[in-house]
């Protein structure tokens, strides 16, 4: 009987946040609700053409052309605007390119219930690196993280892989 007082009591201090600011990470009922009413989507995360050359040309579906690689992806959210990380690293974990950091992308295509549709967003990479050195043949993985510019602590990572050759 008295466990199942401590565990009530635990429940009703938890419930109305005054431990929050004292436990990291402790998020009251109300915060978990309103995260999960929020969404942010990442969706369709490519990186063409696969294996690339930096030394190469590419055309793309609807006539659009570029050097290096495209990486594409769509991002759908509540927020007005989001914030873009995109970043490269070796199969070891090493950062090779910071290809964009807290970029502002603004979906004008909300609708007036906060809905929308999604944005398609590209980034390219050059095959350089962050010291202005080209990258050696081999693996890479992009590693994407979007923030909600409206929501404190509230993003969606995503990763995949491409092969360089030179």
């Amino acid at each position: 009987m008295r466990t199942l007082k401590t565990v009530i009591l635990i429940i009703m201090i938890w419930q109305t946040g005054i431990l929050s600011p004292l436990i990291p990470g402790l998020t009251t009922t109300a915060e978990a609700a309103e995260r999960q009413a929020r969404y942010l989507v990442i969706s369709d995360l490519k990186a063409a053409p696969n294996p690339f050359s930096p030394y190469s040309s590419y055309s793309f579906f609807g006539g659009e052309e570029g050097e290096g690689l495209r990486i594409s992806f769509k991002v759908e959210s509540q927020a007005r605007f989001v914030w873009i990380t995109g970043k490269i690293f070796n199969v070891r974990g090493n950062l090779v390119r910071t290809i964009t950091e807290l970029e502002p992308v603004y979906s004008e295509k909300r609708g007036p219930d906060g809905t929308g549709e999604a944005v398609e967003i590209i980034l390219w990479w050059d095959g350089m690196s962050d010291h202005n050195r080209r990258a050696k043949n081999g693996r890479y993985i992009f590693h994407l993280k979007v923030s909600d510019s409206e929501a404190e602590n509230f993003f969606q990572e995503k990763m995949t892989t491409f092969v360089m050759v030179k």
